[in-house]
């Protein structure tokens, strides 16, 4: 993904590429995580292994509709009906967003480890 908008600087389209990656890289993350954890199998949708972070504590509410957003928006990219252009500025701030996102999602603590 990272690469992708690197290159996008002399090919705008890149970042639209580059994006895509990005929520193909966020739902892997959270599969590793639900992985690491003993929660759903790989092959269950990302808004089941959204729902099961979420009962075990480890996203918020809050934290969980913004994971919901990427879910839509990674849908949008993987299934387009149309050609998508993303400007620099924005492909800027969802790298630095979803990255954000990822980073939050390892760094949280298990519910069994806060009480």
């Amino acid at each position: 993904a990272r690469a992708a908008m690197a290159y996008a600087h002399f090919f705008y389209p890149l970042f639209a590429l580059g994006e895509a990656h990005l929520y193909r890289a966020a739902e892997a993350a959270v599969t590793l995580k639900c992985t690491t954890m003993g929660g759903p199998k790989p092959k269950k949708s990302l808004e089941q292994k959204l729902d099961w972070l979420k009962s075990r504590g480890i996203l918020t509410a809050e934290a969980r509709e913004g994971w919901d957003s990427l879910r839509t928006m990674r849908n949008e990219s993987s299934h387009p009906k149309f050609q998508s252009i993303v400007p620099p500025n924005m492909a800027v701030f969802m790298l630095t967003d979803i990255a954000n996102e990822i980073n939050a999602l390892f760094s949280a603590r298990p519910l069994a480890a806060r009480q």
